[in-house]
């Protein structure tokens, strides 16, 4: 389970595939259920600016959501080799940590959902836990094999780009520019999307 940056949501995991929100305030269903996954849903965790959630699952696969239309953005990341148990968002939304019964930790950008170099290979055993430090520059990893290993997370080149731009590509410049079948992923996280509510012209 996981509340939203803004703790108006509850979002949870179940057995049953899917990832379902909850009204924290009422304790209520929140839309539908969000579904995707082929078997039981093992971790979510919501971004940092509460636009994503990311969850993994007996499927051996990392899916992202968007709260608010209860779609999946983009297609299923996959690599990992067995179950995958644990998820975690850096700090500044780009980037992703996976860990899974493979032994393996997997590092995704979040706005092209690309893996980010070869998986993290070290622990002898299921890596269940994972986090990001602040300066997201590391990933700490915890195991069944009763170590943590922390791994350097390689420089965003997005980052910097992103640090030079005011928006994201409006919907139509998405699929005039990048695809009209892949869904649309605002790749600078915190950027307002034009067209958007409160997302600017």
């Amino acid at each position: 389970m996981a509340f939203s940056p803004d703790g108006r949501l509850v979002a949870s995991a179940g057995a049953d595939g899917t990832v379902r929100l909850w009204d924290a305030g009422s304790g209520r269903a929140a839309g539908e259920p969000l579904t995707g996954h082929e078997g039981p849903v093992l971790d979510l965790a919501f971004s940092p600016d509460g636009r994503r959630i990311a969850s993994v699952g007996e499927d051996k696969t990392v899916r992202l959501w968007d709260p608010g239309t209860r779609r999946q953005q983009g297609p299923a990341l996959t690599g990992h080799e067995a179950y995958a148990r644990s998820v975690a968002f850096s700090p500044d939304g780009r980037r992703l940590a996976s860990g899974g019964d493979d032994w393996q930790v997997r590092l995704w950008d979040t706005g092209s959902g690309a893996a980010i170099g070869n998986p993290l290979i070290g622990h002898w055993d299921v890596v269940d836990g994972l986090a990001f430090t602040p300066d997201n520059s590391t990933v700490v990893s915890g195991s069944w094999d009763r170590h943590l290993r922390t791994w350097p997370v390689p420089p965003d080149p997005s980052g910097a780009l992103c640090s030079k731009l005011t928006r994201n590509l409006s919907h139509d410049e998405w699929e005039e520019s990048v695809s009209r079948t892949v869904d649309y992923i605002a790749t600078c996280p915190g950027l307002p999307v034009p067209g958007a509510a409160g997302g600017g012209g």
